[in-house]
Parts: structure tokens; C-alpha cells; sequence
């Protein structure tokens, strides 16, 4: 029925996927720590799509070797977890490994129906790049911070600009994170450019071309959740919450506007700062070693002072910590965003007059609940004139204190004050007159930082 050539490449095939689903299955097992076989069946089609795409090469050991180097930078992302420790399931990497394998082949398949080297390198090279840069992108960010690159740190991405990312890579690139950048685009490069090789064109293996092709783009396809295409998913699910909340905001005062309060709030001015990037280890007030608070350390015994001394952030990242801080919604309850009401909503329910200072920019590259939170304020003072993208402002956050003196007093008054803080970059953010350490490293800028800020509290 058969003849024995094909018999021989049937063969061949067979012992090739059974090879191929052992290394996998070991490497799924050996990331995940979970030895049940019951995710196999898409580890089974890959290891068979990894053993038909290498019957169409001419150089087979040289596809091999090139699949293998890919597929281990692909899923390098996976060491990170196992070096923090975090929990990986099976699922997880069976479909990141598939999808990897998958996308992958696609980049090698594709340029070789085209005749001229040139071109199939070419091709090559910026298929691969664009496949490994969300990889290349998150071993670098590890490099730098040590953590993992998570959608809550692309939505921080996505809200900053392009001043505020200089000022960052300035304080915290190494020569060790440009090494390992630089190694890895020339792996990439060397695989594009090294493959010399053809196809071997006839009926059989043009078909086997073009099934390889298909079921890659079926596999792309299938495993499109994993935990690469998940972070721009829920990055952009929370952004379009965001935005929502904005939206929302006439039926949050109509809600407010029935709450019936169950007692008077008592009259008086309250005043409520919000700071930047400002780290207690680095405040004498925590027993820094440094007297960087020494306005705050000699308050800590005053009757009328209360130095919270277990408080902590409610996140890592500006917006969705001011976005609990400032309105109904926390780490702790379900509460839809764009049904958290702030706190500038119930003060105004409450008869309170609203006062917004601030030296942030107001206008971001994204519509942030701060702006919208703040834009609910009876009395706004942006003093940033700055628009769009950039950090800078044109005034220390002490001109706050001179727009504070400004503000006409009433019986109930919330006044809020947004800092410039301590924000990057650190130089930035203190007169001359402040420089206490000479300023040569990020941590005597950065302490500097936090002593005019301790200046401005007072």
C-alpha cells in the first residue's frame, strides 16, 4: 500500500514526535513542578508539528538546533518565576510553550518560500525580533528590578511618558542590563542570519509546507491566552475601567446625592497631601540612619501626632494607588470602578467646600481617575504648566504652601494637595540650598529629595 520510502519517512516522523513530546513533557514538568499527564494533548500536536516541519528542510540538525535555541529564549521568562519562587502551573506553560513553538515556526517557515537569501534573512530577522521582544523586554525589566513583569506594570508603562521613562532607565540601567540586551538581539540575529539553507521544493513537501503553515497559525491561535498576551489583555481590561470611571461620574452624584448621612460632619478644614515615590526606609521618623525627616521625628512625640508605623501602600504603582486611596474601591472589595465613589464626591455631599493643589501634570498621556477625581474640586490650582509628556514642572512643590495661603477659608473645607514628591529623577524635586549630600549617587539625590520634602510638610 505504502511504498518503503514512505514507510521510512512515516517512520522517521513518528520516532521524531515521540522524542520530541519526551524533551517537552520534561521540560513542562521540570518549570512546573506538576507531573500529571492530562495537558499532553497540545504538548503531542506540537512535538508532531516540530517533527513535519523538519522533514521540509534540507539541513534538518540545523532547524533542530535553531528551534531548540528559539523555543529556550522564548520560555526563558519562566526562570524568573523559578527564581522568586512563584507558583507555575502545567497549564500555564503547556500554553506559552505551545504558543511559543508555534509563532516560532511560523518565523522560519514563512521566509523560505522566497528564493533570494537576502530577502529570507531579512525576513527572518524582523520576524523573530518582533516574536522575542515582549521576552527580550521582560528578562530586562527582571534584570533591573528583580521582579516579574506583570499588566499592572504595563499599565504603569502605558500612564507614564517619555521624560519620566529617560529619567528611570538613567537611575537604574546598568552595563549588565545593556550586555544581556545586546546578547540576546545577537543570538536572533546570528539565527536569521546563519541559515543558509533551502527547501528541498516537490509535491510532498510543498504540502507539508503549507499543512505546517496552516496548523501553526491554528496553534497560534488556540494558545493565544497565555501568560505573554495576557499582560496587554488585562492591562487594557483595567485601562478601559479607568476610563469608565470618568464616564460614570454623573451617576455617582446622583447616587451620592440620595445618600442620607447619618450624622453632620463636623466643620473645620481638613487637608490631605498626597506625596510621590516616598520610601520610610529612607525617613529618619523610621529609623533611617540619615536625618532626612528631621521635622517629623521631632513631631513624633507631639500628643496631637499620630506616626503610623504598620502602613502600607495599597499598591505599587501611582494610579491604582491613589484610585484606592481616594474613592470606595480596594484591594479588599469588588466594587466596580466606575461605581467608586470618591472621597471629593462625598465631601461635596457632605456641604464641604473641595480644593484641589496641585504639581502634578494635569493633562497625561491617559485620562487617569486622579485627573478625574481631582477635576470634581470646587477650586482647582494646577501650578505644572507642563502638558502631555513629561515630568518637569516649572516650580518645587513648595510654591504649593504660597497657592495653600491664597485659598479662601470656609466653616467646611477638604483641601487636597498633590505633591511633585519625590519622584524621579531625584535632582529635580530640591532647591540648591537643600543639597545636603553631595548628590554624586541616586541614593544621596534621593535622600536630598525626601529632606525638602520633610521642608514642605512642615
Amino acid at each position: 500500500m505504502f511504498s518503503s520510502a514512505l514507510k521510512k519517512e512515516i517512520r522517521t516522523i513518528v520516532i521524531t514526535s515521540v522524542i520530541v513530546y519526551c524533551i517537552l513533557m520534561l521540560f513542562a514538568c521540570g518549570i512546573s513542578g506538576d507531573y500529571t499527564l492530562r495537558h499532553s494533548n497540545g504538548i503531542i500536536l506540537s512535538a508532531v508539528g516540530i517533527a513535519l516541519a523538519s522533514r521540509v528542510y534540507i539541513e534538518r540538525k540545523v532547524y533542530f538546533c535553531q528551534i531548540s535555541l528559539l523555543f529556550l529564549l522564548a520560555n526563558s521568562i519562566f526562570l524568573i518565576k523559578l527564581v522568586l519562587g512563584n507558583f507555575i502551573g502545567l497549564s500555564s506553560v503547556k500554553n506559552y510553550a505551545n504558543f511559543s513553538i508555534a509563532l516560532l515556526n511560523l518565523a522560519l517557515l514563512l521566509p523560505m518560500l522566497f528564493e533570494k537569501h537576502v530577502i529570507r534573512s531579512v525576513l527572518r530577522f524582523i520576524f523573530l525580533a518582533v516574536i522575542l521582544l515582549p521576552v527580550f523586554f521582560i528578562l530586562g525589566y527582571y534584570s533591573v528590578t528583580s521582579t516579574v513583569f506583570a499588566p499592572d506594570t504595563l499599565l504603569a508603562i502605558a500612564q507614564t511618558n517619555i521624560q519620566e521613562a529617560i529619567e528611570y532607565a538613567k537611575d537604574n540601567f546598568s552595563c549588565k542590563t545593556i550586555f544581556l540586551i545586546i546578547l540576546a538581539n545577537a543570538s536572533v540575529f546570528f539565527v536569521a542570519i546563519k541559515n543558509t539553507q533551502k527547501i528541498l521544493w516537490n509535491k510532498y513537501n510543498l504540502f507539508l509546507v503549507l499543512f505546517c503553515i496552516t496548523a501553526c497559525l491554528v496553534g497560534v491561535y488556540k494558545y493565544r491566552d497565555n501568560i505573554i498576551t495576557d499582560i496587554p489583555k488585562q492591562a487594557s481590561k483595567t485601562l478601559a475601567q479607568y476610563k469608565n470611571f470618568s464616564k460614570e461620574r454623573t451617576d455617582r452624584k446622583d447616587n451620592m446625592s440620595k445618600l442620607l448621612l447619618s450624622h453632620k460632619p463636623e466643620a473645620g478644614v481638613y487637608v490631605l497631601v498626597i506625596g510621590e515615590s516616598q520610601n520610610r526606609a529612607h525617613m529618619q521618623a523610621y529609623n533611617y540612619h540619615r536625618a532626612t525627616t528631621p521635622w517629623l521625628d521631632s513631631m513624633k512625640n507631639d500628643k496631637n501626632m499620630l506616626l503610623f508605623t504598620k502602613a502600607y501602600s495599597c499598591h505599587t504603582h501611582t494610579v491604582p494607588t491613589l484610585l484606592y486611596a481616594l474613592t470606595a474601591k480596594n484591594q479588599y472589595n469588588n466594587i466596580a470602578v466606575k461605581n467608586a465613589v470618591s472621597v471629593l464626591e462625598v465631601a461635596e455631599a457632605a456641604g464641604f467646600e473641595t480644593v484641589w493643589l496641585s504639581n502634578q501634570v494635569k493633562y497625561s498621556a491617559w485620562d487617569t481617575p486622579v485627573t478625574s477625581i481631582a477635576s470634581e474640586a470646587n477650586q482647582q490650582k494646577w501650578i505644572n504648566s507642563t502638558l502631555g509628556e513629561s515630568t518637569n514642572t516649572d516650580y518645587f512643590d513648595g510654591k504649593l504652601i504660597e497657592e495653600l495661603e491664597k485659598i479662601k477659608i470656609t466653616d467646611k473645607m477638604l483641601i487636597v494637595m498633590h505633591l511633585m514628591g519625590n519622584h524621579g529623577s531625584y535632582e529635580q524635586r530640591y532647591p540648591k540650598a537643600f543639597e545636603k549630600y553631595d548628590g554624586k549617587n541616586t541614593i544621596d539625590k534621593y535622600d536630598n529629595s525626601i529632606i525638602y520634602n520633610d521642608y514642605v510638610m512642615s
